[in-house]
């Protein structure tokens, strides 16, 4: 409870439209749903689990419609960049080991099921990579 006292008076300054800008950068696309409670938790924030709530996604790979090149780019690439940014030591090594490690199944994949997604694919990776 001290805790949670001690941070609430952060949360206004936090909920300001600047500092929600922050904290979205532009990974809003297809990773926003990770980055945005991961820097939450990391300002030392409280985050709920609210049981009976939903999310309704209109478009997307999420909603039931076909993966995009689109998508496909942008998940692909900012889910490497937030494991560079964000994790740490043997988090951020397991998970980007993982990461590329499971690519060639991947490509695979997309290559029987839809294979104009291996380059959008590919240059979301080289693109988080050699970011500037």
């Amino acid at each position: 409870m001290g805790r949670f006292a001690e941070k609430s008076s952060n949360k206004k300054k936090f909920l300001k439209r600047q500092n929600i800008n922050k904290f979205l950068l532009f990974r809003i696309i297809y990773v926003g749903n990770l980055d945005y409670p991961y820097k939450v938790w990391k300002e030392g924030l409280k985050l709920f689990y609210v049981k009976h709530s939903k999310i309704y996604h209109k478009v997307g790979a999420s909603s039931g419609e076909e993966v995009s090149e689109f998508s496909a780019y942008w998940y692909y690439k900012n889910s490497l960049v937030f494991r560079f940014e964000q994790l740490r030591g043997l988090y951020k090594i397991s998970s980007i080991s993982y990461y590329f490690l499971r690519k060639p199944i991947l490509i695979l994949k997309w290559w029987i099921k839809n294979h104009k997604i291996i380059i959008p694919l590919l240059k979301g990776i080289k693109h988080a990579i050699y970011r500037n």
